[in-house]
């Protein structure tokens, strides 16, 4: 077994752990989004786009309670899920320039700010939409998705935005809840308009 599959196979293993039914799929489908935006993508990334939000799949993950600010609360999650990266990528000898590489994108992904951590970020976002929407609304409800998906759009670049279109939602209140938050995104685009309230939880 070479080092990368090592890797992934133990990250695979912890988030299939997860209590949350779509952490899996989100991972892998993460992966997806990623490699459709971006074929050629290298190991680091590929690593990254997997194993981003590992920190979530843990029993001693991040909680969103601990953290007054919703931001401030993703970063943290960001930094321990790379730190549990360290972990394994020494555990199967990742090569340093990769592993160091992969955290660092995975320390970046929820706000990007570079190509590579931008692309995964849009990755991130995109899976919310494909994978996860169906059981955030299930557990929180219209208002609180609601709050989740316009957090989503907005840290969406313009080039990943037209992906949306390529996702199918399971019923007519998902996709209901989607044109409104593309709505109220349209008006804030709008002069003189008042950005919605920022999700609280």
């Amino acid at each position: 077994m070479n080092t990368f599959t090592c890797a992934w196979q133990k990250i695979i293993e912890i988030i299939g752990g997860s209590e949350v039914p779509e952490d899996q799929r989100h991972a892998e489908n993460t992966v997806e989004w990623l490699v459709r935006m971006k074929p050629n993508a290298n190991l680091a990334l590929l690593l990254a786009a997997l194993g981003h939000d590992i920190d979530q799949a843990t029993p001693e993950r991040v909680h969103r309670e601990a953290f007054d600010d919703y931001d401030a609360f993703k970063a943290a999650h960001a930094e321990r899920s790379a730190s549990l990266l360290v972990g394994i990528f020494s555990e199967c000898g990742v090569e340093e320039a990769i592993a160091r590489e992969a955290c660092r994108l995975v320390r970046l992904h929820e706000i990007g700010g570079e190509p590579d951590a931008d692309l995964l970020r849009d990755a991130d976002s995109l899976s919310y939409f494909d994978v996860r929407l169906s059981s955030y609304y299930q557990r929180k409800g219209y208002e609180e998705t609601l709050h989740r998906c316009l957090w989503e759009l907005r840290r969406l670049s313009p080039g990943a935005h037209k992906h949306l279109d390529e996702i199918a939602y399971p019923d007519a209140q998902l996709q209901q809840l989607v044109r409104h938050a593309l709505q109220i995104m349209e008006q804030e685009t709008k002069p003189d308009t008042q950005p919605f309230t920022h999700m609280s939880a």
